[in-house]
C-alpha cells in the first residue's frame, strides 16, 4: 500500500510539473481535452509496465538530435512482439536485452516443446512489485517478500531500553525497514535486529561481537525465531481482516 501511494504522488508530481504549462504555451501539440491526469496515468502504467531496456548494437540518432549514441547505449523502447510473452520465475528466455539491426532477438535458454508459450522474466521480483506495476502475482514466488517493521519492547524498564537502543545505534541496526523472503532465510540485518529486541540486559551489556553475524547469547536465539513468528503471523491475521471486510455485504 506504501508503495502504491508513493507511486501515486509520484505520478502526480510528474504530471503537475508539465501541465498545464504545455497545454497553455503549445495548445496545437498538447491540447488539454488530450493531456489530462487520467490519460497520463494510463501512458505511464503502459510503458512502466512494458517498456523493455535494449542495448543498441548500431549507432542511432535520437528523435530531437543528430547526434550518433554510442554502441551498447541503453534505450526503452516498447517492442510489439515481445510484450505478448508473458512472465514466469522459470523463464525459457532471459538475455532478451540487445538489438541486431532492426529488431529485438530473444535467444531461448532451454527447450521449447511445440505449441508451448515462450516465457521471459521481468526481473527477480516480489508479488507486491509485480502486482504494482504488471497486476498480476505469481504463486510460489521465489523472489516474494514480506516487508516488516519492528518496534522496541513495551513496557520494560527505561534502563533496559536504553540499553537495546544503544546497542542498536552501536553496530547500525535498524528497527525498519526489514524484509523477510523465503529464498534467501532470514536477512543478516533482520536477525541481528531481533537478536537485540530479545536479549536479556545482562546479554545487551556484554555484546561484543556484531548481532547480524553472532548471537547475542546461545539462549535468545529462540526468543529471536518466535518474534519473527510473531511478527509475521500478524501481518497474516491483518491479511485475514482484509479478506473478512472484503466478503462483508460493506466491503462488497
Amino acid at each position: 500500500a506504501a508503495d502504491a501511494a508513493a507511486a501515486r504522488e509520484k505520478l502526480a508530481r510528474q504530471y503537475a510539473a508539465l501541465f498545464p504549462a504545455l497545454s497553455e504555451h503549445y495548445p496545437e501539440a498538447f491540447p488539454a481535452e488530450a493531456y489530462t491526469a487520467d490519460a497520463f496515468r494510463g501512458a505511464a502504467e503502459a510503458w512502466n509496465a512494458y517498456g523493455m531496456t535494449v542495448m543498441s548494437t548500431l549507432k542511432e540518432t535520437t528523435p530531437t538530435e543528430k547526434e550518433s549514441l554510442p554502441v551498447g547505449t541503453p534505450v526503452t523502447c516498447l517492442p510489439t512482439v515481445a510484450l505478448l510473452c508473458n512472465h514466469s520465475v522459470w523463464p525459457h528466455a532471459v538475455r532478451y536485452s540487445r538489438l541486431r539491426g532492426d529488431a529485438l532477438h530473444v535467444p531461448v535458454a532451454r527447450s521449447v516443446r511445440k505449441t508451448e508459450e515462450v516465457f521471459v522474466s521481468y526481473g527477480a521480483k516480489s508479488n507486491a512489485e509485480l502486482l504494482l506495476f504488471y497486476g498480476f502475482c505469481v504463486e510460489n514466488n521465489p523472489y516474494d517478500d514480506v516487508p516488516l517493521s519492528l518496534e522496541l519492547p513495551q513496557g520494560e524498564v527505561a534502563e533496559v531500553t536504553r540499553a537495546r537502543s544503544a546497542c542498536l545505534q552501536r553496530w547500525r541496526l535498524a528497527l525498519s525497514p526489514h524484509a523477510a523472503r523465503a529464498a534467501k532465510g532470514v536477512a543478516p540485518g533482520l536477525m541481528g535486529t531481533l537478536r537485540v529486541l530479545t536479549a536479556d540486559a545482562a546479554a545487551l551489556a556484554t555484546c561484543v561481537q556484531d548481532p547480524r553475524v553472532a548471537p547475542v547469547s546461545s539462549e535468545g536465539e529462540p526468543a529471536a525465531a518466535a518474534a519473527l513468528c510473531g511478527a509475521l503471523a500478524a501481518l497474516l491475521e491483518q491479511l485475514d481482516e482484509g479478506d473478512a471486510a472484503l466478503a462483508s455485504p460493506e466491503g462488497a
